[in-house]
Order: C-alpha cells, then structure tokens, then sequence
C-alpha cells in the first residue's frame, strides 16, 4: 500500500523514447490524466497564485516583498519599550538590567 508521501508524487515516465509512437502516446495520455490541477499546485506553491501577466510577476513578487519589509519596519519602530509593557502589565519587573532595545539604524 502506498504511503501519502507516495501517492501525492507524480510517477515518472519510464517508457522508452524507442518504443512506437503509440505506446509513447499512450504512456502519455495516462500521465496527463493523473496531473496535478492547476488549484493543487498554488496551494503546494509551484504554480504562483496570481492574475498578473507572466511578464510582471517578478516585479510584482519584489514589490510585495518589499511592502511586506516596509510594514514589519514601521510596525517595529512603533513598538512599545519595556517600561511601557512593565506599566500596562504585560512583563513583570525584573531586577536585572533589560536588554537594550534602541531603534534598529539604517
């Protein structure tokens, strides 16, 4: 019995590029019957999940990834120090000195 792991990789085709052209084709069809659907390889990430033109989709994955490091920087510049979170009694008092947590400089 196969195991997921098994039964979710596609089998290679083995058949002999010398073998007649209908086997060959045969070979074939059945492999194409048992191709992954388009939906089922975005989900596993193969496929990009995206409606831009292939000739874009570069550019587009490097300005999402770049809004995505904007947003983390801001949300981290906005970040409550210790204190604050020792105030609204989210950490406890420590006596040991607190690490220090000056802005990350650019």
């Amino acid at each position: 019995m196969a195991t997921d792991a098994e039964a979710s990789t596609p089998a290679i085709d083995t058949t002999s590029l010398a073998t007649s052209p209908i086997e060959r084709r045969d070979s074939l069809e059945k492999h194409l019957l048992t191709r992954p659907d388009p939906q089922d390889l975005k989900d596993r990430h193969i496929l990009l999940d995206t409606n831009v033109a292939p000739s874009i989709q570069a550019a587009r994955q490097k300005l999402d990834r770049q809004r995505a490091s904007d947003n983390l920087k801001k949300n981290l510049e906005h970040r409550p120090d210790r204190e604050e979170l020792v105030e609204r009694h989210i950490l406890q008092p420590d006596e040991q000195a607190p690490l220090s947590q000056s802005p990350i400089s650019q």
